[in-house]
């Protein structure tokens, strides 16, 4: 996922990566297994002869750039990607009506509280605020960070696969359209 918030456009800087997760699908045992990499991880940045966090191949060379610095730090070859909007999560969150987690953390952040152990229902601002949240006491940082984005994705994914998520159809493909960025086709 990306986060080119207004701070960061004001100050001219690139998108960079908040999430980089890397999605294994194993149709023969029809597992699907999710590994988040963290951002600050220091690696070989393909194309741009540095060794500097993992997250800025992006803002460097894009989803091309970030795929080949991938490979090359995790030894495996990625088929696609998909980059997702930071604040699409929001729109998307909301389109099908919001999303259950329980939290991994007690910790509040942008006016939201949340509570370890505790279920909680995500409306989109809810969810940024779940998402976003790693510098906070009790947030967990980095690690605490990607295990919630990891909850909301999951929670996103349930609601898709549900009847409910049908009667809306349309929103939540203008949603995707709009935020999501992928070479599947």
């Amino acid at each position: 996922g990306v986060d080119s918030n207004e701070k960061r456009q004001s100050e001219g800087d690139g998108q960079r990566s908040d999430s980089i997760m890397v999605l294994s699908i194993n149709p023969d045992k029809k597992t699907t297994e999710i590994v988040s990499i963290p951002r600050d991880t220091q690696a070989e940045i393909v194309g741009h002869d540095s060794v500097e966090k993992i997250n800025h191949a992006y803002a460097y060379g894009g989803p091309d750039m970030a795929v080949k610095s991938l490979e090359k730090l995790l030894d495996v070859p990625i088929d696609h990607y998909a980059t997702v909007d930071m604040d699409g999560i929001k729109g998307m969150v909301d389109e099908i009506g919001g999303v259950d987690v329980i939290s991994n953390a007690t910790f509040s952040y942008s006016g939201y509280s949340f509570v370890k152990g505790e279920k909680t229902h995500l409306d989109g601002d809810k969810a940024l605020a779940f998402i976003r949240s790693r510098k906070e006491e009790g947030a967990g940082g980095d690690f605490g960070q990607q295990e919630r984005q990891q909850l909301v994705l999951r929670g996103i994914a349930n609601e898709l696969t549900s009847v409910k998520s049908l009667t809306n159809c349309n929103g939540v493909t203008n949603q995707i359209k709009e935020n999501v960025t992928t070479d599947l086709s």
